[in-house]
């Protein structure tokens, strides 16, 4: 799975909001270099087993580190998350806490 450099630069231009990082104040972000895999459980995701690859964010000064979804921002080349997922029902996606 290989990460989308333009799709990457055109999801922080437009998506990137944060300011300083809700646990030191500091305003001093780096994306990790490589992608990371989060566990997914249901529904399986499309990358051949049941992994999410996330984006890693981290602030410089505190180490918090934010995750967000590769498939989602669509910054990796890989099948479509929005046709995976609607192979599933809506109580499969969405945790009945979170309707």
């Amino acid at each position: 799975m290989e990460l989308d450099k333009d799709a990457l630069n055109q999801w922080f231009q437009e998506k990137w909001k944060h300011g300083a990082c809700p646990v030191c104040e500091v305003d001093r972000w780096a994306l990790l270099p490589r992608l990371g895999m989060v566990p997914n459980a249901n529904p399986p995701g499309p990358t051949g087993g049941n992994m999410v690859p996330v984006l890693l964010i981290v602030c410089s000064n505190c180490g918090y580190l934010l995750s967000i979804n590769a498939l989602t921002a669509g910054v990796v080349e890989t099948a479509d998350w929005n046709d995976e997922l609607a192979k599933y029902s809506e109580s499969e996606r969405v945790p009945e806490s979170s309707r």
